[in-house]
């Protein structure tokens, strides 16, 4: 076993619950393939990090905890138990029944969510909150969410339950067996951005594979999804025409489509710039890193 941490957003990753991550992106960040943490985050995390201080401040307003103490950032060391389990929660609190979790999320739809006050946050939440209480050794937990579209809050309360710790547990520690320690297995399906990192120094010297059954198939399923595509493509830029030439004049149709103006881009030209300031361009070019081209040559080779 080696010393790599599963943190509690890693889980529902894992279980091929997230609608953010993978279980391949997450192999992949676990085995250092890609960075375990993106700094900059999108739109949603740094949302939810802007408002996050806000929905806790406004939990202990309505529940008054005895004492209430913020979980560490991420550029402090999570707490771990068993070498591997790894959890950082968003505040510990303490009420009059004992210790408490209490877990902050925005949301831009209740869609998926239970009503205020009850236990059903989507289950990707319950697998991660789950694992915080496992790690921690916390009776239970409280997830308040925040939707800024209807301005509205609910809070759900989360008790430890063993039985499905157990399994969750169990499930994650073979998967970990499987995929990241000792002998490691990669996931099955891998995207490509991960198999271009596993492979990214090869493909230089022109060393060829005969192919066998397996890849004659995908060969096969690559090229008709690739016609179905094209046929679609085709349908789709003749439905997109005949609107156009319906809208006419106007500016769209109500509730099906518009055709408005828009500024046109501002573009350089890079040949034109090297010739008239080729010092300029000198000093403002830049060179992307390498990386590898996939040219699909089936139909090619088979005619």
């Amino acid at each position: 076993m080696s010393d790599i941490t599963v943190g509690s957003s890693d889980v529902p990753a894992i279980l091929g619950l997230s609608p953010w991550s993978s279980p391949s992106h997450t192999w992949a960040r676990l085995v250092g393939l890609i960075p375990r943490y993106d700094s900059n985050g999108n739109a949603s995390t740094r949302r939810g990090h802007m408002l996050e201080g806000a929905l806790l401040d406004e939990w202990a307003r309505r529940n008054s905890p005895l004492g209430r103490t913020r979980g560490p950032s991420i550029e402090e060391a999570p707490a771990v138990r068993d070498r591997w389990k790894a959890a950082r929660v968003d505040m510990m609190a303490v009420l009059d029944d004992g210790p408490c979790v209490v877990e902050a999320k925005t949301t831009r739809s209740w869609d998926g969510w239970g009503d205020d006050g009850s236990a059903n946050p989507p289950l990707y939440y319950v697998a991660q909150v789950a694992w915080q209480l496992h790690v921690l050794d916390v009776p239970r937990a409280e997830l308040v969410a925040y939707n800024p579209f209807d301005d509205k809050i609910r809070t759900y309360r989360l008790d430890r339950n063993d039985q499905v710790e157990a399994q969750l547990v169990a499930s994650i520690e073979a998967w970990m067996e499987r995929h990241v320690w000792d002998n490691p297995v990669p996931p099955s399906d891998l995207p490509m951005d991960v198999i271009e990192i596993l492979h990214r120094d090869g493909g230089g010297i022109k060393h060829w594979l005969d192919p066998d059954n397996e890849v004659r198939a995908l060969a096969e399923e690559l090229s008709q999804a690739r016609a179905e595509l094209a046929a679609a493509e085709l349908r789709e830029s003749a439905a997109k025409a005949r609107l156009c030439e319906l809208i006419g004049s106007a500016y769209g149709i109500r509730g099906v489509a518009t055709w408005g103006q828009v500024k046109g881009r501002e573009t350089v030209a890079i040949a034109d710039l090297k010739a008239a300031y080729p010092e300029v361009y000198a000093k403002l070019a830049k060179r992307s890193g390498g990386h590898r081209m996939f040219r699909f040559i089936y139909k090619q080779e088979t005619e």
